[in-house]
């Protein structure tokens, strides 16, 4: 038995059909959905829990766009998320904000990064494994 599943492995190569194949884009669903939920604190949770719902519909979907020549990602969406800074909570206000190094009330500072959906992630992770 063993034998035989050492012998399948060798025949593994990247191919690409295998980038078609609804189990090993599940694989690949599973891994960016749990690197994304684990990794990612600015990530759009809706967009995670949609991807869960008719997955194995979205995965026929997908195979059939990774055999088309002509596939492009969706654009990637810029979110700004504030950079590690100190915040103020005074007890006599109902609101709270980012203090400098001399606890005086600033400007937050933000920081530009990219968020691809959990397809295109889904697709590259594919390509990866």
């Amino acid at each position: 038995m063993l034998n035989i599943l050492i012998k399948d492995y060798d025949n593994i190569a990247p191919k690409k059909e295998y980038l078609k194949d609804e189990i090993i884009l599940a694989q690949a669903w599973k891994k960016s959905h749990t690197y994304i939920r684990r990794h990612n604190w600015y990530v759009d949770i809706l967009e995670l829990d949609c991807s869960i719902v008719d997955l194995e519909e979205k995965l026929k979907n997908w195979a059939g766009l990774m055999g088309d020549e002509t596939y492009k990602p969706g654009p990637l969406r810029v979110v700004y998320a504030p950079k590690n800074q100190q915040w103020s909570f005074p007890e006599d206000e109902n609101s709270w904000y980012p203090i400098d190094e001399n606890g005086e009330r600033c400007e937050q500072d933000l920081r530009p990064l990219a968020h691809m959906s959990i397809r295109d992630q889904t697709l590259a992770t594919t390509v990866m494994l």
